[in-house]
């Protein structure tokens, strides 16, 4: 279970990292080329290609001043190579209508598939939380 937990961080600071460099190229190895990925709004997206594009397009201007952080990452084996992980999270700096929200505290969910000895996230659902 250590490795799986290593693991799961691994690709969580991954995420971080992008996150704050403003560079989703650093992200690419970590995603399944058929991911799908379901945002705070709701909207979906297929295909490795497709989410690392919106999220490089989102960077460049809406969410460019942002900060995100891990703030509690955990995760299971559900299956034989299939782990369900949480990622509690917050973002400062966010930029809205030209209004700065402070902070907002969120929640990913997941779906981590191990392919050629690696773990990538076949699934995301992502949930803004209220504190």
């Amino acid at each position: 279970m250590k490795l799986i937990q290593d693991s799961i961080a691994t690709i969580a600071t991954a995420w971080e990292q992008a996150w704050n460099q403003h560079d989703f190229t650093l992200f690419k190895d970590y995603l399944a080329k058929d991911a799908t990925w379901v945002s705070i709004r709701d909207d979906h997206w297929h295909g490795s290609k497709e989410i690392l594009k919106v999220h490089t397009e989102l960077h460049k201007e809406q969410l460019r001043f942002t900060r995100w952080k891990n703030t509690n990452v955990t995760g299971e084996s559900t299956a034989p190579g299939v782990v369900l992980a949480h990622i509690h999270w917050l973002v400062e700096n966010l930029n809205e209508a030209n209004e700065v929200v402070s902070t907002r505290h969120g929640l990913f969910t997941w779906m981590l598939v191990k392919k050629t000895n690696q773990w990538l996230i076949a699934s995301c659902q992502a949930k803004n939380l209220s504190v």
